[in-house]
């Protein structure tokens, strides 16, 4: 029987070419070939169409598991980064899912049978249930380009997030900067270990400052208890919005 189950061609052959014609609508003689190729067993050829447009053609065919089939692999493939192995389900797709349709189709058209005996009825329901819908197609392209806006949006925010935590280090003479070196000051071998008090620094002077790698050399003089000291602060940014500060004595 080949790759196509017993059942399935059952199913396709309990179903009439003229009711095949009238579910499928548009362009039904396209798949009569597939058709008979499931009748037989065998699998169907390739399809142009389902691989350039994948879930859109499976949406303007009314296959709904075929559009969860085509987001459930993106998920789990592309956006993962094994775009490879997305785009050969792709082609796995574009060689089974026009058999898959034929078997969907003559599904749908035996169930329906199975609700409606009128002829004239059926032949309406038919038409109704199957054929094609534009409607799917253009709602799907809202969503996919909806998801593709979020994602750059959320792109966009995540880059604002890293540039903001990339803080400039303060210069030489701002308040925060004089700040930052007395609390160093305070906190070092100069303060804790001789006893020097900080008052204040003064004739500071920027000697260099690496904007790559933002650091800035500062020189100043520390007025303290023990007179002038002549000190060496330099800033130093950090990846988490901080930065820290080391300050040593240069000379009296």
């Amino acid at each position: 029987m080949g790759l196509i189950g017993k059942k399935v061609v059952e199913t396709v052959c309990s179903v009439s070419d003229d009711e095949f014609k009238i579910y499928v609508g548009e362009k039904a003689y396209k798949y009569m070939p597939t058709r008979e190729k499931v009748k037989n067993g065998k699998w169907a050829s390739f399809s142009f169409p389902v691989l350039i447009f994948g879930p859109l053609w499976a949406a303007y065919r009314k296959m709904w598991w075929a559009v969860a089939a085509y987001v459930v692999a993106y998920l789990f493939f592309f956006s993962a980064g094994n775009g490879l192995f997305y785009w050969l389900f792709c082609v796995m797709a574009a060689i089974g899912f026009p058999a898959r349709y034929v078997e969907h189709a003559c599904k749908k058209i035996q169930k329906l049978k199975g609700q409606e005996s009128d002829p004239v009825r059926l032949r309406e329901t038919l038409t109704r249930e199957g054929g094609t819908s534009k409607t799917a197609v253009v709602v799907l392209l809202l969503i996919l380009l909806a998801a593709a806006v979020v994602a750059i949006a959320n792109d966009e925010g995540a880059g604002d997030l890293f540039a903001s935590t990339s803080v400039v280090v303060p210069t030489c003479d701002s308040r925060s900067g004089i700040a930052t070196a007395r609390q160093a000051f305070e906190g070092g071998p100069m303060s804790k270990v001789v006893a020097i008090k900080l008052f204040d620094i003064e004739e500071t002077k920027e000697v260099s400052f690496d904007e790559e790698r933002n650091i800035r050399i500062c020189n100043g003089t520390a007025m303290t208890n023990a007179g002038r000291v002549r000190v060496k602060y330099t800033f130093s940014g950090r990846e988490n919005g901080e930065y820290w500060v080391e300050i040593k004595e240069l000379f009296k």
